[in-house]
């Protein structure tokens, strides 16, 4: 239960691996039952999609092949002057070690998430990440 209007929230997950796209969207859409949820197969349709759409966050995979999500991540932050928006990105990762924490915040991603992620952890993540003013 949260005292946030979640209806105008829109996610964006950035993944490639379907059982684990699957696995977010279904605890999301769980949680959230309003909030929208989009998923980018890799780096390049996240890119087009930010471009096309609004979006209030991303959660962004950090193992991709291609594109990994630092390198989208960094694209993303060259994109928002022609958006004419902050993108808030929050890393989704399995390793969450001390130099993937500060790889993942100097390539531009504002906050982390290990994963598996418990259903409590998701739920803490996206209203930070959609209501980043109230945190």
């Amino acid at each position: 239960a949260t005292s946030h209007d979640l209806s105008t929230v829109k996610i964006l997950l950035v993944e490639d691996n379907e059982f684990n796209q699957m696995v977010a969207v279904d605890t999301l859409n769980d949680i959230f039952p309003e909030v929208k949820v989009e998923v980018a197969n890799d780096g390049q349709e996240a890119l087009d999609k930010l471009s096309a759409d609004n979006y209030s966050f991303v959660f962004m995979d950090i193992q991709m092949p291609g594109m990994d999500g630092y390198e989208t991540t960094r694209r993303i932050r060259k994109m928002e002057d022609t958006l004419k928006k902050n993108i808030r990105i929050c890393a989704m990762t399995a390793n969450v070690t001390r130099e993937e924490i500060d790889e993942c915040l100097a390539s531009g991603m504002n906050d982390y998430m290990m994963k598996p992620f418990s259903t409590e952890t998701l739920r803490e993540k996206v209203i930070r990440n959609a209501f980043p003013n109230e945190s």
